[in-house]
């Protein structure tokens, strides 16, 4: 009875590894994308400051 009780807590951690897991994934995935839309903004700007300089 023991060894059964054991082997369910086992498999029940496992699972919420791989949960943990696929959510760090998610996250990891969703920076990803807002550090690639931060860095296309912030690419955008020297350009304008260039332009505000030329006019000066």
């Amino acid at each position: 009875m023991s060894a059964i009780i054991n082997l369910i807590c086992f498999i029940l951690l496992l699972y919420m590894i791989s949960w943990f897991a696929q959510k760090l994934k998610q996250h990891q995935d969703a920076l990803k994308s807002i550090n690639g839309k931060l860095d296309a903004i912030l690419k955008k700007f020297p350009e304008e400051e260039k332009k505000d300089d030329e006019k000066k």
